[in-house]
Parts: structure tokens; sequence; C-alpha cells
């Protein structure tokens, strides 16, 4: 397919990366004219004594700053609001949000809470997601530091939420000012947690390629991602102590949110979030289990990509027919599953797919983020839809 629109590209903010890069947190805040900091972070990474570095270097540099432990799973309204009190009481003027994604997000949402209303903001995000409206007043600066491969966070323009205004998991454009990326704070990460992370990379990569904003540029990252996230993530699981595997996925983490920055998610992840917010589900658990499924939907879209996306995982794709590729990726994607031993949403969930499947479609038919898919023709196929949502489920009785 011959691309006819003309794309920019662009590095949303920059990114300091390498060991021991937390320390020069305070260099960075001060660069960014910083006087006051909010440091959102939850009590396990608390704990864990990352915040503690960054309050040491704020301070080293004059910063004052609050560190705020309440970020809650998967971004929560609540929690969302107290923080944006917390900043506005502080009179924080930037937030660093350290942890996995809910911590950055929550640090790039109270960075838009803390200055205009959230009684406007939250039930119109849709207005600001696809550029019709900008907020009112400035957002607070924003730095985020991952302790997890995944979200790519640190490199994307929006932040997951839980919106209970308007009752669904929604995408709020948030930018931040700065990255920081230490591979040394994923050390030692539950392979649990690890996998599902490395997984929301890889389909953050593979729907950015099958995206209407698509570029090379944006290409470019997306495939190495999916080549660096196939090769390391199975040893950071089976070896978490290896810091060369970790510093690999933080690369490809970064790299899949700067493509996808660039084009956006769309289906696969209009799915996931939709199952995520309805069954409670891990925001990486959810778009690793659809991965599969989706490419196999795309293939008849795209089966050149998902060939490329093949040979990106390894796979030699040369005599696989355009109408076997999608089956034959899918089927790799839940090979790599299983080798992460990734459990299978009926028994995390508790839920069948059968009293599940009418809920999650609905909500995926009117999910603005699902447009985005490039073949989109303005109406969906609700049984394509259903079949996608089933193997989310039972990708792991699947044939392989």
């Amino acid at each position: 397919m011959v691309k006819t629109v003309c794309n920019n590209y662009r590095q949303l903010a920059p990114v300091l990366f390498g060991k021991g890069a937390i320390n020069q947190t305070g260099d960075i805040a001060a660069q960014l004219g910083c006087k006051k900091a909010m440091v959102v972070t939850d009590e396990g990474i608390n704990s864990l004594g990352f915040p503690a570095k960054i309050e040491a270097s704020l301070k080293e540099k004059g910063i004052d700053c609050v560190v705020w432990a309440n970020a809650g799973g998967e971004c929560p309204t609540p929690n969302l609001l107290e923080g944006a009190k917390v900043a506005r009481e502080f009179g924080a003027d930037c937030t660093i949000g350290i942890g996995g994604g809910s911590c950055m997000d929550a640090a790039k949402v109270i960075s838009v809470l803390a200055n205009n209303d959230p009684d406007y903001v939250l039930p119109n995000f849709y207005k600001f997601l696809s550029f019709q409206e900008d907020y009112a007043n400035p957002l607070l600066k924003t730095i985020c530091i991952p302790t997890t491969a995944g979200t790519g966070s640190e490199s994307t323009f929006v932040a997951v939420i839980n919106n209970d205004a308007t009752g669904t998991k929604v995408g709020l454009p948030s930018p931040p000012a700065y990255g920081i990326i230490d591979p040394e704070l994923a050390v030692g990460s539950p392979a649990r947690m690890t996998a599902w992370c490395g997984l929301d990379a890889f389909a953050h990569a593979v729907e950015s390629l099958c995206n209407t904003n698509d570029s090379h540029h944006s290409d470019l990252f997306a495939y190495e991602a999916i080549r660096l996230i196939t090769k390391w993530l199975p040893i950071a699981c089976a070896h978490p102590k290896d810091y060369e595997a970790r510093e690999q996925l933080a690369w490809a983490a970064n790299m899949a949110g700067m493509s996808f920055s660039e084009t956006n998610c769309n289906m696969g992840h209009a799915v996931a979030q939709a199952a995520g917010h309805l069954y409670h589900i891990p925001h990486g658990l959810a778009c690793g289990s659809v991965c599969g499924g989706y490419m196999e939907y795309a293939a008849k879209d795209f089966p050149g990509i998902i060939r490329k996306i093949g040979v990106a995982m390894g796979l030699d794709c040369i005599d696989i027919s355009d109408a076997e590729i999608g089956v034959y990726v899918g089927r790799a994607h839940r090979r790599l599953m299983k080798q992460l031993n990734v459990i299978n949403l009926t028994e995390f969930t508790g839920v069948k797919i059968e009293d599940a499947l009418k809920d999650i479609v609905d909500e995926v038919m009117v999910e603005p983020l699902a447009t985005f898919y490039r073949a989109f023709t303005g109406e969906w196929d609700r049984a394509e839809l259903e079949a996608v949502a089933t193997k989310m489920w039972t990708w792991q009785d699947l044939d392989d």
C-alpha cells in the first residue's frame, strides 16, 4: 500500500537514558525551571526508596518537593482528583511520576487537573483528545521516570485513566516535558509484571504499524521494538536481575512509545481497555491477550505489515501466503505468551467470555480510539470484533 498522506515526525520530549539517570532528576527539573515538585508514585515504589533518591536530587538543586504515594492501579478518578488537590495546595509547578504506567499517567493527568476544572475536562475528554479544544489553563511540567518497560508513557502524549465521568477507560492528552529512563530501576522486577509490561509495549508497536497516521519514521521504531521484545522479554522474565535484558527492554518500550505517540493505538487497545475497565484487568495483561487476535484480524487488510512483524519476531515467513500470515504470526505470539506463563483471562477474572462479550463489544463499537485503525470504513462489523474479543479470552486454548 503506497502512503499518500504527509506526516510530521518528532520526539515529543527529551529523554535521559542510562544507569543511574535517576540521580540527575534535580538537574532536569532545574533545567525546566521547576521550583516546587510533586513526586507521584505508589506505596510499592515508595517502599523501594526510589522517590527518596529523587527527593535528595531535587534538594541538591534547591527544589522543594512533596511525595504523594497514592497513585492507585490503573489511574482511578478519585485518586487523580486527590492528587490534583495536593498539587494545588502545595503550589506545585511540576509533577514527577515514578513507577509503572499508572504512576506516570497519574502524574501527567494531575498536571492537567491541577490547573483545569475536572468537572469539565473529564466528561469532555474527547474534545481534547481529538484536538477540537485546548485546555483553558497551562499544564504543570511533568517528568516521567519508568520503573517498568511497557507503557512508554515518558514519550507519549496521552495518559490512560479510568474515567468515572464517562464510565470508560480513556486516554487524556497530557504530554510530558522530560523522560528519565534508568534501566537499573527495573532490575529484579517480578516475572509476571515484566511480561505484562513487555507485551503492552509489543502491542503499542503492532497497532502503530496499522494506524491511520503511521509513517516510515514511526515504523522504524515499531519494528525494532518488536524485535527487541521478542528476544529479550523471555530472558528478563527468566533472569529478573539481568541488567542487559532490562536495558534492551527499556529501549524497546521507549521506541514503541515514540512510535505510537506519532500515530496512536486503535482497535486492539480499544478492546483491551473496554475489557480492562469492565473486568478490572491490568492494562498490559489485557493488551497482550488481545494482540494475537488483533494481528490475525489486521492481516486481512495489511498482510505485508503482519509479515514484517513476523520477520521482526524471527519467523521464517517466506513460504507463508498472505491468507495464512495472520494465523501464522498470531500463533507465534501465543507461543511467546505461553513461554512467559501469562495467565488466561477466564482464570484471571473468573468470567467466561460468553458472559463478557456483549458488554465489551458494545463499548468498543462507540470507542473513538478504535477508529484510528487504518482500514476503518466508518462502521465496525460486530461479528469481527466479537471474534477478536473471543480470542483475547481464549488464546491459550487455540491450536498452536
